[in-house]
């Protein structure tokens, strides 16, 4: 069973639970509204398109949910470069809000890779993570930055900076939800 179907399974148990227990419904009603879900939107099952510049073929591998988030392991499957400035991208079915975004690979420093993001596919912002990511957790194969506040992006990319042919990218997760039309 993928996390994803696990995940959308308990939420909406618990949100039934819920609304049976202060005898609410789910439609329209009193009181505030209840903010959407995040879910991951990179992954394939969410529409999440993976390209790259080298090795197009194998781009997929890092948004195939394959990869398994709770273990951290994976099945040996993943995408690297040829040569220093090669770069895998995401491009989302839609526009979202993502409020964090979690990198596994081998690379074990945030200097072998750039995370950038865009709204638009053509101008990418790079994330400083030291700076950007007020929550930042690298090690243990995974490089997780949670943002101060979401940002809107419809694409996501990891550009290598070095070691190009070394660098490992096993699974690239990120976290949102629609962004407001």
């Amino acid at each position: 069973m993928r996390l994803k179907s696990f995940r959308s399974f308990s939420v909406i148990a618990l949100a039934s639970a819920l609304l049976a227990a202060c005898g609410g419904s789910s439609s329209g009603g009193e009181g505030g509204s209840v903010p959407p879900t995040p879910f991951n939107v990179a992954s394939q099952d969410s529409g999440g398109v993976a390209t790259a510049t080298y090795d197009s073929e194998n781009a997929g591998i890092i948004n195939d949910a394959v990869f398994d988030l709770v273990e951290g392991e994976n099945s040996g499957l993943f995408w690297s470069g040829n040569v220093n400035g090669d770069s895998v991208t995401i491009a989302f079915d839609d526009n979202y809000l993502v409020s964090q975004i979690t990198m596994y690979t081998n690379a074990a420093n945030n200097t072998d890779t750039t995370i950038q993001y865009s709204a638009d596919g053509m101008a990418f912002t790079s994330i400083a993570l030291l700076t950007d990511c007020p929550t930042l957790v690298i090690g243990n194969g995974r490089i997780a930055c949670t943002f101060a506040s979401a940002r809107q992006m419809s694409h996501l990319r990891v550009l290598v900076n070095s070691n190009a042919a070394s660098v490992r990218i096993y699974e690239l997760v990120a976290m949102g939800v629609l962004a407001a039309p």
